[in-house]
């Protein structure tokens, strides 16, 4: 079996897996960007798309549905934070 064929045969987590790990690897010996940058947060954000792709291959019908309360809840603590920020400034 050639490799290109196990590859292809490969699941797609180990293709995500793989790629945010890169991804997190290079960002972080990246010097190029200077203090106050949004590194983290790119890095964070690419880590969190990754994870969120991974959903996509769950079963069974309560695990998506715990994701999206997962995900809601998140969306609402992000949404608090800015309201707060905005009226404290």
């Amino acid at each position: 079996m050639t490799l290109l064929k196990r590859l292809l045969r490969a699941p797609l987590v180990h293709f995500l897996l793989l790629g945010g790990l890169l991804f997190v690897f290079f960002q972080w010996q990246d010097g190029s960007d200077g203090p106050g940058s949004n590194r983290i947060l790119i890095t964070l954000l690419a880590t969190v798309a990754l994870a969120a792709a991974l959903v996509v291959a769950l079963r069974a019908p309560w695990a998506r549905i715990a994701v999206r309360v997962g995900g809601s809840w998140i969306a609402a603590t992000g949404l608090l934070l800015v309201g707060g920020s905005l009226r404290a400034a």
